[in-house]
């Protein structure tokens, strides 16, 4: 991880613990991603953005509480999974977003949706 990366969490050491483990498994699973870093959100890329990190309250505060993150990626299909928040931006492309508020939530499920998205970004 880069110094960007930790900048990007700064004030908010519980989160980055979160996308640690989450950037950890990403980068097992998909090697040749790239990592940018931005204001708003930390993306992942192969020939294309497949996912990102990011505070993105996609729940009530009160659900989500103060330590999270938000794992965004997009897919040809809406998988309709009551843990994912979805909009479907354009034809053929659903965007999916899951609150990740500890690490059980970063589970094989989880990085299996990722994997899905890597391969239709490759």
């Amino acid at each position: 991880m880069n110094e960007e990366e930790k900048l990007f969490f700064a004030g908010r050491n519980e989160s980055l613990h979160l996308y640690e483990v989450f950037r950890q498994r990403l980068m097992h699973d998909v090697p040749d991603a790239r990592v940018k870093v931005s204001k708003t959100q930390i993306s992942f890329f192969l020939s294309r953005m497949f996912a990102c990190v990011s505070f993105l309250p996609v729940k009530r505060k009160a659900e989500r509480g103060d330590v999270f993150i938000t794992v965004t990626f997009s897919l040809p299909y809406m998988n309709g999974n009551e843990r994912c928040v979805c909009s479907n931006p354009c034809p053929g492309r659903f965007t999916h977003h899951v609150l990740v508020r500890n690490l059980c939530d970063i589970d094989d499920e989880l990085m299996i949706w990722i994997n899905e998205a890597a391969d239709a970004a490759s």
